[in-house]
């Protein structure tokens, strides 16, 4: 039992936490096309996920590989019209993923997204890999 403890500190002690500032996504209605008979991402979604890219190696975001992380995603709407949030994950955990910051959105223990109190027209992603005490929901505005 007391390795399990000293490991569990090692754990905490090592934790890691990135924010990264992204563009506003393309809706998970338009992320996806059907060509030739195959769903790919369509060209708004592979541009959205260069500039994620572009923007992860701008921000020097930490890289947490293969670990179990808790992603927390604050939405600044372009416009004051109403849109659904859900659809906004798909197209910012995917691009997330092929620019390296986790190898796999499975790896996600905890996914939180909520309406930023402003309008923006961009997204503030915090990635940590904390799973004991995320302390992003005190933070909240």
């Amino acid at each position: 039992m007391r390795t399990g403890g000293r490991r569990l500190k090692k754990l905490l002690a090592a934790s890691m936490k990135t924010e990264i500032m992204l563009p506003w996504p393309p809706s998970v209605n338009t992320y996806w096309r059907m060509w030739r008979s195959r769903m790919v991402i369509s060209k708004a979604g592979r541009e959205f996920r260069a500039a994620v890219a572009e923007q992860v190696a701008e921000q020097n975001a930490a890289k947490f590989e293969d670990r179990p992380v808790v992603v927390v995603i604050r939405a600044y709407r372009p416009d004051k019209r109403k849109r659904d949030l859900d659809n906004l994950l798909k197209a910012a955990l995917d691009s997330l993923s092929h620019a390296g910051v986790f190898d796999d959105d499975s790896q996600i223990q905890d996914l939180r997204i909520y309406w930023g109190d402003h309008i923006g027209g961009y997204l503030k992603v915090e990635v940590t890999d904390d799973l004991v005490q995320p302390n992003f929901v005190a933070q909240r505005k």
